[in-house]
C-alpha cells in the first residue's frame, strides 16, 4: 500500500510540473505576480510612435500600436516561457531602400599616416545600413601582422635600414636586401649579387 500511494505521488507530480510547464496561456491586462514582476520578454521597440503591454502568463509583452509614417507594423510571435503557445506582438519596420555608394574597396588604401598599414574594406547593405569589415596588411618597406590603425592597435615594423620587403610581410626574415645595395668594411666596398635576407637574430 504504501509503495502504491509513492508511485501515485511521483505520478501527480510529474503530471503538475507537465500542466504547467505547458499551461496555454491567454491575454491579460495586468501581471498575475504582482505589480511590476513580470518579466519583460520581448526587447524595447524601436521606431514605434505609440506602444502599449500586455501580459502573457507570467510575461510582460511590448507591442507598438501606432508605427511613424512611411514605417511597416509587422505582426511578430514569440513562445513565451511557460506556456505551450506563442504570443502575437507588432513592431515597426524600417523600409528597405538600399544603401547609397555601400561597394568594396578593389584595391588596398594609401599607407596610413607612419603606420606602415594598408586597409581594404569588404562592404555589405543590409537594408538600409551599408556594413564594412576591414582587412589590414603591411605596405612593402615593413613587416608585422596589424590589426587596425588606431593608437591601441598592433601596427607595422619599419624593415632595418636599406632593407625592403614585398607587401602583407609578417616577419622580419621576410624583410631583405635588394640585389646590388652596396655596403663597405675594412675590405673595401661590396654589393650583394642576390637579394639578401635579414636573419632574425
Amino acid at each position: 500500500m504504501q509503495k502504491y500511494f509513492f508511485l501515485t505521488s511521483a505520478i501527480a507530480f510529474l503530471f503538475t510540473t507537465q500542466t504547467i510547464a505547458n499551461t496555454l496561456c491567454q491575454r491579460q491586462i495586468s501581471c498575475p505576480l504582482g505589480y511590476n514582476q513580470c518579466p519583460q520578454i520581448n526587447v524595447s521597440l524601436i521606431y514605434c510612435e505609440q506602444r502599449s503591454s500586455f501580459y502573457w502568463g507570467s510575461n510582460q509583452v511590448i507591442t507598438c500600436d501606432v508605427c511613424p509614417s512611411g514605417f511597416l507594423r509587422v505582426q511578430k510571435s514569440v513562445l513565451a516561457p511557460g506556456c505551450s503557445n506563442e504570443v502575437t506582438y507588432y513592431e515597426c519596420q524600417e523600409p528597405c531602400t538600399g544603401c547609397n555608394n555601400c561597394v568594396s574597396d578593389t584595391d588596398w588604401s594609401e599607407p596610413i599616416l607612419n603606420t606602415g598599414v594598408q586597409q581594404k574594406a569588404t562592404r555589405k547593405c543590409v537594408c538600409n545600413t551599408c556594413n564594412a569589415t576591414y582587412e589590414y596588411r603591411c605596405v612593402p618597406g615593413y613587416y608585422g601582422s596589424p590589426t587596425g590603425t588606431g593608437i591601441s592597435d598592433t601596427i607595422c615594423t619599419s624593415c632595418p635600414s636599406q632593407g625592403t620587403s614585398a607587401a602583407a610581410s609578417k616577419y622580419i626574415t621576410q624583410c631583405y636586401e635588394p640585389t646590388g645595395t652596396t655596403h663597405n668594411d675594412n675590405s673595401g666596398t661590396f654589393s650583394w649579387t642576390n637579394n639578401c635576407y635579414y636573419s632574425g637574430s
